[in-house]
């Protein structure tokens, strides 16, 4: 038969989406140290931090995952990551989901 994909209320979403954003912190430069393998000289000469995502120079500000400083990002990386992180859990929770209700339709055939 056909069955539905239900989706979750657009509310849901956001408020999921809104809890795993505040697990971001915004770092002002001089605020943080980065690991040595993460900087690399500029131009000028003077060490810069690079991007954990795209390993281009952070500029003014950075976005970490809480405390943690050693995987710094631009916002636009940070939020490529977090649709990543998102859509790979949508799919393990569908493919647990299309299991269960395989095994289900065998329990009863």
């Amino acid at each position: 038969g056909h069955s539905a994909v239900t989706q979750k209320p657009e509310r849901v979403v956001r408020t999921e989406f809104e809890k795993d954003l505040g697990r971001v912190s915004v770092l002002k430069q001089g605020s943080w140290e980065a690991e040595d393998e993460a900087e690399e000289a500029d131009s000028d000469g003077e060490a810069c931090v690079l991007c954990h995502h795209c390993r281009l120079p952070l500029g003014q500000l950075a976005y970490g995952d809480g405390n943690d400083t050693s995987h710094l990002m631009h916002g636009e990386c940070r939020a490529q990551n977090l649709i990543r992180e998102l859509r790979s859990k949508e799919q393990s929770r569908l493919e647990r989901q299309s299991s269960l209700k395989k095994s289900r339709h065998e329990e009863f055939d």
